[in-house]
């Protein structure tokens, strides 16, 4: 497995250090000075690798926010232990603050989460200030501003950052700053995690897609039917010859392109627009329905993307479906969350359905993505993973919360202008009963 290992050089050489006890990892270090370095790195660079891991949250939002993922993404949390490990490291180099009180200024970490570990190493903090991280932020100068403001006005003694930028920075104004560092603990756990996900994407990536694309309506006359499918042809083997794909007809009116499910979210940008229908209209002037089945094998993509090409014509648009024995995908619609139908009947998602407000389709969508944040997360975080805007994200929060499936925990305050973000916790059991 080729992992791409982004962050402070530093912290890198960490994780490459913990990384070799992991004998079928191969791990490519992309060191930086200064966080906004991330997503260059990651745009040029991803298609090489079956899995990134950022040394920390920060560069991995910032990532999120401008660059759509082709691949598995993760990056190392900072827990607990390494806020402990840097309280330590003040009390060693400040071995007076052991017997008195002293002021501290934390950013990234929430309040709450802040306390309640000082509280259990009972050390004699008077004071904690926080500035939680918030996506879409310059963090780096909004920190720097945070602790420089706070130390200059005699509020905390001692700074402590979880970005590597801002301990530079304050170090070199003189400001006693310690860096959060992840333990080796948390780095191997997360390694152990992002390694599992990667084994599991690349199966779902190598499973067979079969196209088929059929023209929208047949001519009337034989030869100009005859025609118009030559003309499609041509395209489609120009395409597919670029594509590396194998193309083929497929009976009198229709072709069959075959592929991998990897290629084919690469080539669509996770399905969010279809290049194969936009250079055959364009080339042709036809329009076209491209039904997509993904299977283990050749025959059952083939059988799925017959279902997905009686989607299309069902739904009277001329829109490309993917099929793959259990739902239909097409292409983000006009509420920009995109069709998503369940088929296979589930009674708890019909009521979920109806108690929301929410289609089947658009339901289904949340769903996966709720599952797929895996814990805590904001209406920005949701919006990233299914491609909408915070506003439509905040809205379609608000319905599943009614049912009990989401649930508020707390707010966090932006860094800079802006209202505080709600942080909510996804609850798969007990969803619907009330």
């Amino acid at each position: 497995m080729r992992i791409a290992i982004i962050g402070p050089r530093d912290l890198v050489n960490k994780v490459l250090s913990v990384g070799k006890e992991f004998h079928d990892l191969e791990m490519t270090p992309f060191g930086y000075s200064i966080e906004t370095e991330a997503p260059t790195i990651v745009e040029r660079n991803q298609h090489l690798f079956d899995g990134i891991l950022f040394t920390g949250p920060i560069p991995y939002y910032l990532c999120t926010s401008k660059i759509n993922r082709l691949i598995v993404w993760d990056y190392i949390p900072y827990r607990s232990t390494g806020l402990i490990m840097s309280i330590l490291g003040v009390l060693k180099r400040f071995p007076e603050y052991i017997k008195r009180e002293f002021s501290i200024s934390v950013d990234t970490l929430a309040e709450s989460e802040v306390t309640e570990i000082i509280s259990e190493v009972q050390v004699p903090i008077k004071h904690v200030y926080t500035k939680e991280f918030s996506p879409h932020t310059n963090a780096n100068q909004d920190f720097c501003s945070f602790h420089e403001e706070m130390y200059k006005k005699n509020k905390v003694d001692v700074c402590i950052t979880c970005l590597k930028s801002t301990y530079k920075i304050l170090k070199k104004k003189g400001i006693p700053a310690f860096a959060v560092v992840p333990s080796v603990h948390t780095i191997r756990g997360t390694l152990q995690k992002i390694i599992f996900e990667m084994k599991s994407n690349k199966m779902e990536l190598l499973r067979t897609v079969v196209g088929i694309i059929a023209l929208d309506e047949l001519p009337s006359t034989p030869v100009k039917r005859h025609k118009d499918l030559m003309r499609i042809y041509n395209v489609l083997l120009e395409y597919a010859n670029k594509k590396d794909l194998l193309v083929f007809p497929r009976m009198e009116s229709s072709f069959i392109l075959i592929e991998t499910y990897g290629q084919l979210m690469m080539d669509t940008d996770s399905f969010t627009h279809n290049p194969l229908r936009e250079q055959i209209f364009t080339s042709t002037g036809l329009d076209i329905r491209i039904g997509y089945g993904v299977g283990p094998n050749a025959s059952l993509a083939e059988d799925y993307a017959m279902k997905a090409i009686e989607f299309a014509k069902r739904e009277g648009k001329k829109r490309c479906y993917i099929f793959d024995g259990t739902t239909v995908i097409g292409l983000r619609d006009e509420e920009g969350i995109g069709s998503f139908e369940v088929e296979s009947g589930d009674k708890n998602m019909t009521i979920l359905s109806e108690r929301t407000g929410l289609s089947i389709s658009n339901l289904s969508r949340v769903m996966k993505a709720l599952k797929m944040l895996d814990g805590y997360f904001s209406a920005t975080d949701l919006a990233s993973v299914l491609r909408i805007s915070p506003k439509t994200a905040r809205r379609i929060i608000a319905k599943i919360i009614k049912v009990g499936l989401i649930q508020e925990v707390r707010t966090r305050s932006n860094i800079g202008a802006g209202r505080p973000a709600k942080i909510y916790t996804y609850k798969s059991r007990g969803a619907g009963k009330e």
